[in-house]
């Protein structure tokens, strides 16, 4: 509890900007891989985000998520699409 009363963890990801860094660069990111837009997205606030899935022609969004788990899994990377931020995070560490 003490470092909750005496330093800014709460605030902290939000008003460093590194927060909204990941959101900005995964966003760029989608958009310069041209149509993969028509299916997926970036959604939530600064601190915490995710990748929304669209359905698309023959494909529902939980099937491309699935894939994108599973692509994920088999190159070695955990990851279900979330990103949190928190008050470790460094800018260098999200660049």
């Amino acid at each position: 509890m003490f470092r909750f009363s005496h330093h800014p963890i709460i605030p902290h990801p939000l008003t460093k900007g590194a927060a909204s860094q990941v959101s900005q660069s995964v966003d760029v990111k989608i958009r310069d891989l041209g149509k993969i837009g028509d299916v997926l997205e970036i959604k939530g606030q600064p601190s915490w985000s995710l990748l929304a899935f669209k359905d698309a022609p023959g494909l529902t969004s939980f099937d491309l998520k699935t894939l994108f788990i599973q692509e994920c899994s088999r190159r070695g990377v955990l990851n279900i699409g979330l990103h949190f931020i928190g008050y470790s995070h460094t800018n260098a560490e999200i660049d």
